[in-house]
């Protein structure tokens, strides 16, 4: 679990650093997957939730709202 936590805290610090950056999307996403793996499923939701509603033509909008059917 700690990898997860420490890929958490990297994705974030990316989001911080680059609010506008073309991995936001991506980052935003891989946060979710990770909040999952630990079995946090309200915060993955969060996430996921963020990336279908403020980037709904990404890819990862499409795989947000797969993992938000099955949370």
């Amino acid at each position: 679990s700690k990898k997860w936590e420490d890929a958490i805290l990297a994705f974030e610090e990316y989001r911080k650093n680059n609010p506008k950056g073309r991995n936001y999307p991506e980052a935003t996403f891989k946060i979710g997957v990770c909040f999952q793996s630990l079995g946090m499923k309200d915060d993955a939701k969060a996430f996921f939730k963020e990336v279908t509603e403020k980037y709904p033509s990404s890819k990862e909008a499409a795989q947000a709202k797969a993992k938000l059917k099955k949370l």
